[in-house]
């Protein structure tokens, strides 16, 4: 069975490797993105199955 689609998406990039490393192992990890334009346009792009999402509300990428 094909592992499901992930976007990982956090504004600290510690935190989004220590996520990566739990979760590399049960998801296909498509992106790891730090800012809220990324994010938007890898999931865009991306079509990921599922996102996780710990990010600042500021999406202008500043």
């Amino acid at each position: 069975m094909p592992k499901t689609r992930l976007l990982l998406a956090d504004d600290h990039a510690v935190v989004a490797q220590g996520l990566e490393a739990l979760l590399k192992d049960v998801f296909e990890l498509v992106e790891i993105v730090h800012d809220g334009r990324s994010l938007l346009n890898a999931a865009d792009t991306l079509r990921p199955s599922i996102g996780e999402l710990c990010l600042d509300h500021d999406v202008s990428g500043s």
